[in-house]
């Protein structure tokens, strides 16, 4: 994984090694970032961090592109107050996927009993 300062200049120089998949660039200003570039050529801004388990994690921000570096850093910066603190924003994300909203089909929402059979 190389380490370098990463900015919105150096971001579009960034490649994969030919006969790798991926490429994982380390920032040497915000501990945790990273951009991983694709052999595809998609570039994603993430962060890296182990969790309360001494488990490595991974938090996808977005795509490069989709936002700009500097949203991506300072989204970086919050989520990393958020790991400093003890949690764990990958498995809050995970928990936040399985709640049903209202949107959901009726078929897929568990059904409440409103009435007590005498």
């Amino acid at each position: 994984m190389p380490v370098q300062k990463l900015d919105a200049t150096t971001l579009q120089s960034l490649r994969c090694p030919d006969g790798k998949k991926k490429e994982v660039y380390r920032d040497t200003t915000i501990r945790c970032f990273c951009v991983e570039v694709q052999s595809s050529g998609t570039k994603t801004y993430a962060l890296k961090y182990r969790n309360k388990y001494d488990d490595q994690c991974q938090f996808k921000i977005s795509r490069v592109g989709d936002i700009t570096f500097a949203e991506a850093k300072k989204k970086a910066s919050k989520v990393l107050g958020i790991v400093s603190i003890g949690g764990d924003p990958a498995e809050q994300r995970e928990v936040d996927r399985v709640i049903p909203t209202i949107n959901e089909p009726p078929d897929q929402v568990p059904r409440i009993r409103t009435y007590v059979q005498a």
